[in-house]
């Protein structure tokens, strides 16, 4: 149940998070090109798919069995996602995201 969740979740994410806000764009202004702020967007896409292989893996290691040890450890890498996620838009691992909007001088 864990992995179909996390499979699922991920898959919702990036099928139904990422192009139903798209479609509604491109169908409320047909011909406006949907643009995304962030060009770290790739590198999401591949923790979450990193995110689900530690999740068959761990659960794999622990026989299918949920066990408080494997809920530690699936906290564990999530705790990690969110980190990593969270420095990959702050960016701290190079240049990913457009400058924030300059306050003037004169505020």
């Amino acid at each position: 149940m864990a992995v179909s969740n996390s499979i699922g979740s991920n898959v919702f994410d990036i099928l139904i998070g990422l192009a139903v806000p798209w479609f509604i764009q491109s169908a409320i202004y047909p011909g406006v090109v949907a643009t995304i702020n962030s060009r770290g967007i790739i590198y999401s896409v591949i923790l979450l798919f990193l995110s689900l292989i530690v999740t068959i893996y761990l659960m794999n290691k622990y026989d299918w069995n949920l066990q408080p040890r494997l809920g530690l450890a699936l906290l564990i890498a999530y705790g990690l996602f969110i980190i990593l996620t969270c420095m990959l838009e702050f960016d701290l691992f190079g240049h990913v995201n457009p400058p924030p909007c300059q306050v003037p001088a004169n505020h």
